[in-house]
């Protein structure tokens, strides 16, 4: 992983949890300098989900396959969860 990192200067990690019925995911960017994205599949069709860090402002929706980009500022945690 580390050459991973050395090499692309950059990485983007997903984690998906459920607990209590609410699906959240936090996305977590190494790039220092800009946002960056991760393209998931949350399984929740057509789904509002938030910021809870209030990194990124705005709601994100999942598409009809329930698919969705979750984005990430550089160097920072964005945690998105279902509304």
């Amino acid at each position: 992983m580390l050459s991973t990192i050395a090499k692309n200067k950059r990485v983007t990690l997903a984690v998906i949890g459920v607990k209590n019925n609410y699906t959240s995911v936090a996305t977590i960017s190494y790039l220092l300098t800009k946002v960056n994205s991760k393209w998931m599949n949350m399984f929740r069709l057509n789904k509002a989900f938030y910021d809870i860090t209030e990194h990124i402002p705005g709601k994100i929706y999942t598409n009809a396959d329930g698919w969705a980009n979750f984005p990430c500022k550089g160097g920072s945690v964005s945690i998105w969860l279902q509304e």
